[in-house]
């Protein structure tokens, strides 16, 4: 669980206010290594659209490979959240990621709208994935006859554009969904089906009422022979947030059974040291700084409420990842900033009530003050435990960096801080594997 040794290590924590830490606790995990951004610029970045990466999400595809699903904005446009679809990056290092060559998944299209006779431009947002990886083994210690294939799922919105060739958050838009089917032989990552619906054809989850309206925050996870998958579902009369069972078939990857557990919305799901599941979703109860946590033994059926902090975090995305030892832990953004400040508070052993925060990202001391009239964001702090060419379990947590327009839709500047961050959790148990091999 070692990083280049280029790569320094924050040990640092906040305990001041309301922060609190009893003397049964014991910290394991110790701090999360800091570098530079580790994808910054995509191919087709030019100097008529400037482009970023941004939000990333780790998922094994190998015995000793991994990928990182991580999305492109277009920058300089006015507003926030233009982005441009997806790339694929493997590795099986940390540390030579930013060298591997990107794999395009998705971009964004224009056509004319038949309605309106107006260019339009079809907006891909990130794509959340799942995947089983090559050589994995089923829960019963058998060969899994899907192993080397998975999914992914990306919402996208169409846009009509104005004089200038973008839009605006006020105009009319219509929603559609693409799911993707992928494949991983060994050598070669390839996007093997992108299934564009039209607005009208949602994600339909089995033969149910429920369709997916938005995805969740965090890669699947294995259960048996599936793969479970947080999503945002609707039955026609109300939006529930909850998990999907996906199931490989001749048609690839479906969602099969959705098990509805919460309000709110971005869900996220970890698997537990113990085997049990905890979910949580971004603002469940009105209240932007709360968290909830819910616990399932039974594979996703039946869910309790286990955990509820009314103000741990600011009100920013929040993510429930987990260490390499199997310590879950939430990662968000710190209540002494906005986006500026980003830590993980692990929970303790009973699994209710977190422990000190661990500061993974404080911009401003980091970095120094914001350009202009722009605050900094360290947000979405997504992570997942996998296995690389060492042999070793690393805990890896994607977040994105920019610097953000502080007078409403100003877009944001370009900094050298800019990008998707990938860094390493280190903890001190022995590791826990995320897959049998």
């Amino acid at each position: 669980m070692r990083l280049a040794a280029a790569l320094a290590v924050c040990l640092t924590t906040l305990a001041k206010g309301d922060d609190a830490v009893t003397p049964t606790d014991r910290l394991t995990i110790t701090g999360v290594t800091k570098s530079g951004p580790t994808l910054v610029q995509p191919a087709e970045s030019t100097e008529g659209q400037t482009c970023r990466y941004g939000l990333g999400f780790v998922f094994q595809i190998g015995p000793h490979t991994a990928a990182v699903a991580v999305n492109v904005r277009t920058v300089g446009v006015g507003h926030w959240d233009f982005e441009n679809g997806s790339d694929i990056v493997v590795f099986d290092d940390l540390a030579s990621v930013a060298a591997r060559a990107p794999i395009v998944c998705a971009r964004n299209a224009i056509d004319i709208n038949p309605e309106t006779g107006k260019r339009r431009v079809a907006v891909h947002y990130p794509v959340t994935p799942g995947f089983w990886p090559l050589g994995a083994k089923r829960g019963d210690g058998t060969e899994h006859p899907a192993a080397g294939t998975g999914f992914g799922v990306s919402q996208v919105l169409h846009f009509d554009l104005n004089d200038e060739g973008f839009f605006k958050w006020d105009d009319r838009f219509e929603q559609s969904w693409c799911v993707y089917q992928f494949a991983w032989d060994g050598v070669t990552f390839s996007v093997t089906e992108a299934e564009l619906g039209a607005p009208d054809d949602p994600v339909l989850i089995g033969d149910g009422p429920w369709r997916v309206v938005g995805p969740g925050i965090t890669c699947a996870i294995p259960d048996g022979e599936d793969l479970l998958y947080p999503v945002l579902a609707s039955d026609g009369r109300r939006n529930v947030s909850g998990v999907t069972r996906w199931c490989s078939g001749s048609g690839g990857w479906r969602p099969v059974v959705f098990y509805g557990i919460s309000g709110g919305y971005e869900p996220s799901l970890v698997r537990d040291a113990d085997g049990a599941l905890l979910y949580t979703a971004r603002d469940g109860d009105g209240n932007g700084n709360s968290v909830r946590v819910w616990r399932s033994t039974d594979a996703g059926e039946n869910w309790c409420e286990v955990l509820h902090d009314p103000k741990l975090r600011s009100n920013a995305p929040m993510v429930l990842n987990r260490a390499a030892d199997g310590t879950p832990y939430l990662a968000a953004n710190h209540p002494k900033g906005f986006r500026n400040i980003s830590a993980i508070w692990p929970l303790s052993a009973e699994r209710n009530r977190f422990q000190l925060p661990v500061i993974t990202r404080d911009c401003d001391a980091d970095f120094g003050p914001p350009p202009g009239k722009t605050s900094w964001f360290a947000d979405h702090p997504v992570g997942a435990v996998v296995r690389l060419r060492d042999g070793q379990w690393h805990s890896v947590l994607c977040y994105r960096v920019m610097a953000f327009s502080t007078e409403g839709v100003g877009g944001e500047t370009l900094t050298p801080q800019t990008g998707c961050y990938l860094e390493e959790v280190l903890s001190t148990g022995s590791a826990r594997a995320a897959w049998e091999f």
